[in-house]
Order: C-alpha cells, then sequence, then structure tokens
C-alpha cells in the first residue's frame, strides 16, 4: 500500500521558481554533489532514490519517473530526517526539491550531510 501525502500546510510557498536563468544560475546555496540514496514521498508514492547533489536549501534527484509538478509538497527521508520539500523543476532527467521549513532534528542531519566528507565524491 502506498502512503498518502498530507497537504502542505498553510504559510509555505506553493509558487516554484526556474532554477536556471538566461543571466546565469540562481541558486543561493553551494551545491555538494553527493553519492546517497534515499526515500521520497511524492504524488502519493514513496519510491527510493538517488541523490545527485545536496545544498541547505534543496536537493536535486534522477528523475523518478513520478509525475511531479512544480508546486507540489512531498518529503525526503534521508538517514534518520523527513525532510519537507516542494518539487521547484523538473528538467534533464532531474527532479529540482526545495526544502521548506526543518525541524531542529532534520537540520542537524542536513547540516552533518553537508559537512561530513564520507559521502562527498572526491574531486577529479
Amino acid at each position: 500500500m502506498q502512503p498518502i501525502i498530507a497537504p502542505s500546510p498553510a504559510g509555505l510557498p506553493a509558487q516554484a521558481a526556474s532554477l536556471r536563468h538566461a543571466a546565469g544560475d540562481r541558486r543561493v546555496h553551494e551545491r555538494v554533489p553527493l553519492r546517497r540514496g534515499g526515500i521520497l514521498e511524492l504524488a502519493g508514492r514513496r519510491i527510493a532514490v538517488n541523490l545527485l547533489d545536496l545544498s541547505a536549501g534543496g536537493v536535486a534527484l534522477f528523475d523518478t519517473g513520478i509525475d511531479a509538478v512544480p508546486g507540489t509538497a512531498g518529503a525526503l527521508i534521508l538517514d534518520t530526517a523527513l525532510l519537507p520539500v516542494t518539487v521547484a523543476a523538473v528538467s534533464d532527467g532531474r527532479l529540482h526539491l526545495a526544502f521548506q521549513a526543518l525541524s531542529p532534528a532534520a537540520d542537524s542531519v542536513l547540516r552533518r550531510l553537508l559537512g561530513g566528507p564520507p559521502d562527498r565524491i572526491p574531486p577529479g
């Protein structure tokens, strides 16, 4: 049985902005390439995913095959954290998710993943 995703709580932004613009990359946070899996709950489905990169503001995944529409709310499970997300964009075989307000525990896991070297892709 597939889990049902609860609607986005009031007050969370529903609009999604393009991540790239003719004037250049509009990302606010530095992206960290990672080799890491997670679980995505979106559009009433739960699916294993592979991360491409991670930042304090969001994550890029390989396209999951789920009909993802910008503005759709869901959740990403990484390690022991449940991170609320909104689909920001779907392009070039990638799914771009923006993080919503994180709990202190989820924020702690995210900070550890961004700062911890074990899962970072080595340069080169």
